[in-house]
């Protein structure tokens, strides 16, 4: 099957360590932030999901370790496709108006050039050095 490899495996694993080091609750609060709109959806549909997980009179240890593993998918799917998307964008850039924008943002941004050095006195006038009377 064709694919457009926006999102790789490297991606999804680096997604998936970073969710796992930094914990669910702190990288859906960092999405909320950046995607508020999706994030409410998400976070509406898990909570539904957590809710009719418990309806189904399981373990309650196991109906968490269930929620717990969808919350991960959901927030690793979200996360790898934005990685993805920004990838593609920073190599598709070349030679658009964004990426003369940026190359002009960032020459906007370097120091100006040092000019010329200057002597300190004025250079002699052709006549010789002698002063004027």
């Amino acid at each position: 099957m064709a694919s457009d490899q926006q999102v790789t495996a490297s991606v999804v694993l680096e997604t998936l360590m970073e969710v796992e080091r930094i914990g669910p609750t702190r990288a859906m609060q960092r999405l909320e932030q950046i995607e508020p709109d999706l994030m409410e959806y998400v976070l509406e549909n898990l909570s539904q999901l957590h809710h009719r997980l418990l309806e189904l009179g399981g373990p309650a240890k196991k109906s968490r370790r269930i929620f717990h593993q969808v919350e991960r998918l959901a927030l690793v799917c979200v996360e790898s496709m934005r990685k993805g998307h920004f990838q593609l964008w920073q190599t598709s850039v070349e030679d658009t108006p964004l990426a003369r924008l940026e190359d002009a943002r960032s020459q906007l941004d370097s120091p100006p050039p040092a000019p010329p050095s200057q002597p300190l006195h004025p250079p002699s006038s052709p006549q010789g050095d002698s002063l004027p009377d």
